[in-house]
């Protein structure tokens, strides 16, 4: 229990008439001893410092006046009368009154103090028992059923909780709130109605339970009730305060297990995500060698084609051909996408003449560019990336190519560089549709497809822009996607700057990189 149960006050002040009346004893006996009369006072002085020492300040006040009326009545001539013949007792009696007061406040101020530190030296050991208890603890169920018994234990009561679920309803998760009764039903209605929102509820004169929010960091968990057992006994000022203080902790303990569950199931998607990498990764690898296996076969049939009479044949195989390095760009793509994800791709970073990289992914388009006109424009001055070669032509082959999927035939494409000083910018832009208003940064997502129409007639799997931005991030650059004003889409590709490139001519003559 937090408090001392609370005593009635007739035995306190029964006590000081008792001390009181041995007070007068000895002052007789000190008396018929033929001891001065200051030595009688101090005895009745003493008798007060016990009583505000044991009993209060309350009890020590009517000590004062018990003595003060025993000294006059036994001590003071006449005896055995309150009638005083000499003056100079009434100067005593004052100062008798005065040192007996001043005794009783300091006394009673130490006192005060004795049990403000016994109250706190509990409550920080109740704090720590809860503390403890709850955090050895995991799941909902465990952390209510400790922390209800605890703080019955601690207040000397019943304890209910009650707990808000994702409707902000209130639910009974301890305690029976059915034995409470109609008036601690009330109760707690008004404890939903106001501690919710974050005031403070305390017990009516109807009920003597006492309701709190439990307030956590990030929204109000639910309500702590207690109902002392003594009868009719509310909680103190000291007590509500120490419920309120257990509330908060319970709050915070189950949003750290809430916290924990969704670290949890965070983790757990993760692994399921690492698990369907691992399975794209095995998909593609099995898929790979057919589909090498048949462009290499159809495009020797479609050498030895050039006889007339085969020339159906022909158009048939170049069709086959088309086919498998679409299906294989598609495997491409879900081995690149899984590398990303799992971390596996490192660039390996040389210097590399951007106009080179732009034709080697134009010569791997040069089929599918065929009924689009390109144009390139790149300064002459325009400086060396320092980049990973491979995969920024992947990346540039992913734009066009689905710059192509989007345009009509017969539209243009074109692709710059820009220099800034922080940044190299590579620009590809088409007059086709456009990008939808709003999607902008969506279409780099994974799996994401756009909802124009396509020109093709080919769907992709929606990894082509997600390949381009993890593999420009990996090299600490930016890419995004705009419309222009004039019409079409706008990709820009944004590389950090790097320091110590070699002259453009020398690298021009030295540069014979194969993608």
């Amino acid at each position: 229990m937090l408090l001392p149960r609370r005593h009635h006050w007739v035995p306190d002040y029964l006590a000081a008439l008792g001390i009181v009346a041995a007070c007068t004893v000895l002052g007789g006996v000190s008396h018929w001893w033929e001891l001065t009369e200051a030595n009688v006072v101090m005895i009745f002085m003493a008798g007060v410092a016990l009583t505000a020492a044991k009993f209060g300040h309350g009890p020590a006040l009517a000590a004062i006046a018990l003595s003060v009326a025993s000294y006059s009545f036994f001590f003071v001539p006449p005896v055995f009368a309150f009638a005083m013949i000499d003056s100079q007792y009434v100067i005593t009696l004052g100062v008798m009154v005065a040192i007996g007061w001043l005794i009783s406040e300091l006394t009673s101020r130490l006192r005060a103090e004795l049990k403000a530190t016994q109250l706190q030296e509990r409550r920080t050991a109740q704090l720590y028992l809860m503390t403890r208890e709850l955090g050895q603890l995991s799941g909902t169920t465990p952390l209510v059923n400790a922390a209800g018994s605890i703080v019955a234990d601690t207040f000397d009561g019943e304890a209910t909780l009650f707990l808000q679920d994702s409707s902000e309803n209130l639910r009974l998760a301890y305690g029976g709130g059915n034995a409470m009764g109609q008036d601690s039903a009330l109760a707690l209605q008004a404890a939903a109605a106001t501690s919710l929102n974050g005031r403070e509820n305390e017990a009516s004169g109807e009920t003597t339970e006492t309701f709190v929010a439990m307030q956590g960091v990030l929204r109000t968990i639910g309500v702590l009730g207690v109902r002392p057992r003594e009868q009719g006994r509310f909680l103190e000022a000291e007590e509500r305060r120490m419920l309120e203080t257990y509330a908060n902790l319970i709050a915070l303990s189950l949003e750290r297990d809430q916290s924990m569950a969704e670290a949890h199931q965070a983790q757990m998607q993760v692994e399921t995500e690492q698990l369907r990498n691992s399975l794209f990764t095995s998909i593609s690898h099995d898929l790979r060698s057919p589909l090498a296996t048949i462009s290499v076969t159809t495009q020797g049939l479609l050498d030895e084609a050039g006889d007339r009479r085969l020339s159906e044949v022909g158009e048939a195989l170049e069709t086959i051909v088309d086919e498998a390095r679409q299906l294989g760009r598609q495997v491409d793509n879900l081995l690149d996408m899984g590398r990303l994800n799992s971390g596996a791709l490192a660039p390996e970073c040389e210097w590399h003449v951007l106009e080179e990289l732009v034709g080697v992914a134009l010569s791997r388009l040069r089929r599918e560019l065929a009924g689009h006109e390109v144009r390139i424009k790149i300064p002459e001055d325009f400086p060396l990336l320092w980049a990973a070669g491979d995969l920024i032509v992947q990346v540039l082959a992913n734009l066009l190519s689905n710059a192509v999927r989007y345009t009509p035939p017969g539209s243009r494409i074109a692709i710059w560089g820009v220099q800034e000083s922080d940044c190299r910018k590579i620009v590809i832009a088409d007059d086709g549709p456009g990008i939808p208003a709003g999607r902008e940064e969506a279409i780099f997502e994974k799996f994401v497809r756009g909802s124009t129409k396509v020109a093709d007639g080919r769907r992709g799997m929606g990894l082509g822009l997600a390949i381009c931005r993890g593999m420009v991030t990996a090299h600490g650059g930016t890419i995004r996607a705009r419309n222009r004003p004039e019409g079409g889409a706008e990709f820009v590709i944004s590389l950090p700057c790097r320091a110590g490139a070699p002259p453009i001519r020398l690298e021009e003559e030295a540069a014979h990189h194969r993608y």
